[in-house]
């Protein structure tokens, strides 16, 4: 859930700095590099993320996570999104 949230931090700076460049009058090469570079940043963070939390559930209850990646993941997440607010305590 924590890492979802990241994920909506990244889009918000995203819009924030493209907003500047536009307001800037950088050329659309400069804005177009940007976008690809918050892109492959958001594309490693997913990776990263879900890596770790696979690496850091002890083998035993790796195969019960339901998830391997960032887009199972949020399947995952959406079709259990009940349960993983109880559990984070955003809903009683």
């Amino acid at each position: 859930m924590m890492m979802v949230k990241a994920m909506e931090k990244y889009k918000i700076a995203e819009e924030v700095m493209i907003s500047h460049l536009h307001e800037s009058n950088k050329d659309q090469a400069t804005i177009d590099a940007f976008k690809n570079s918050i892109e492959m940043e958001r594309h490693g963070f997913k990776v990263r993320s879900i890596n770790c939390l696979i690496n850091n559930t002890p083998p035993t209850f790796r195969e019960v996570l339901g998830f391997d990646d960032w887009e199972t993941a949020i399947m995952y997440l959406t079709l259990h999104q009940e349960e993983a607010f109880k559990f984070w305590r955003l809903k009683e």
